[in-house]
């Protein structure tokens, strides 16, 4: 309540102070989701449209070892990431390991983010077929179903859809594919 009616400082602090609690719950409800990520619990499933409008969902990858990558074109640390990812998905592919991309694309300042996501897929040679995204930015419905706060986030899932570890950097994902697999 405002102890001031009428008082348009006091007002807008009042104003400020709710818009400060929306973001702290909602930052603690993200962290919750996140929480929920823990090594053998099952993966969230994901359910979104590819490039040509199909729908890929996360559990159609089921019998793989799959890294669910939270990404973006605009994201400057997941392009330089990529790289890497792409190492490792090609030194894997062939022994049941793939690579489930979501794009982030879709801010509010992007004037053409599916052409954005589709040219960042193409000079990154991300060659695996799993790229999703809504183009809702971080809207997106898998990124609030995975409490997605900031990209690159990663998530790893085995055969089973279970999760075996999160935020797994791509030095970590070659020891660890090495021992899944």
């Amino acid at each position: 309540q405002v102890a001031y009616p009428g008082n348009k400082h006091a007002e807008s602090f009042n104003d400020q102070m709710e818009r400060m609690r929306e973001q702290i719950k909602a930052a603690e409800q993200a962290q919750a989701l996140q929480d929920g990520l823990a090594p053998g619990a099952p993966a969230p499933e994901i359910s979104l449209p590819k490039p040509n409008g199909e729908i890929l969902n996360l559990s159609d990858l089921r019998g793989q070892v799959v890294l669910v990558d939270f990404w973006a074109a605009w994201c400057r640390p997941c392009r330089m990431t990529n790289p890497k990812l792409v190492e490792v998905y090609n030194k894997y592919k062939d022994r049941g390991f793939t690579i489930y991309s979501v794009s982030f694309d879709g801010l509010a300042n992007q004037q053409t983010p599916k052409d954005d996501w589709l040219k960042a897929i193409e000079q990154d040679k991300l060659v695996w077929d799993n790229h999703v995204s809504d183009l809702k930015g971080w809207s997106s419905a898998a990124g609030r179903a995975y409490g997605i706060q900031s990209i690159p986030f990663t998530v790893l899932v085995d055969k089973n859809g279970n999760i075996v570890q999160k935020q797994v950097s791509p030095d970590q994902l070659g020891l660890l594919l090495e021992s899944i697999l």
